[in-house]
């Protein structure tokens, strides 16, 4: 099994530019952390979907969200994706149409809390993407999913998931 950490962040709501230094700091502390390694700006890169990666460590991967007050980066030694996001007001029914399949369209309708119910899938479909790297190239209410993700509470009202190819133990470490 292996070894996913992830590393949470408090920041004030502020300018994207803020949000990605946060998530940059984040990506910094983590690899000294987990793997005493020293990130240099060089050392990044940005596939040609988007994802980015550390030029010449093939063996460590990392992603970066953030939303609302918080920054999350997952480190590990496999590819992975990680999403969060604040719960917000939706057209709930307009957008959940286009986002979810029948079978959890049901289970939204019934559940006691739509909100929530919306957005731990919509993470679980962000992280899921991210770790394979693609963005958003499909239909999200037929998608397909394969590996191993899990959704993971960072505050209240804010939906987190994580995913990557194989079991794996998440170990979460709340840095700022």
């Amino acid at each position: 099994m292996t070894e996913i950490t992830l590393y949470v962040g408090k920041m004030d709501k502020g300018p994207k530019k803020q949000e990605h230094e946060a998530g940059r700091r984040l990506l910094a502390a983590g690899l000294m952390d987990r793997f005493g390694v020293t990130l240099r700006k060089e050392d990044l890169a940005v596939a040609e979907k988007g994802k980015p990666y550390l030029k010449g460590r093939e063996d460590l991967h990392f992603n970066i969200s953030h939303s609302g007050n918080f920054v999350l980066c997952a480190l590990g030694e496999c590819p992975l994706g990680v999403d969060i996001e604040r719960h917000k007001d939706l057209h709930f029914l307009r957008t959940g149409r286009r986002f979810l399949s029948e079978e959890e369209w049901k289970q939204w309708e019934k559940s006691e809390d739509p909100r929530k119910y919306f957005f731990d899938r919509w993470v679980i479909r962000e992280a899921y993407l991210k770790w394979k790297g693609t963005g958003i190239d499909r239909d999200l209410c037929s998608l397909s999913f394969d590996g191993q993700g899990r959704l993971f509470h960072v505050a209240d009202g804010y939906s987190a998931a994580v995913w990557t190819e194989e079991s794996f133990f998440l170990r979460l470490r709340f840095l700022f």
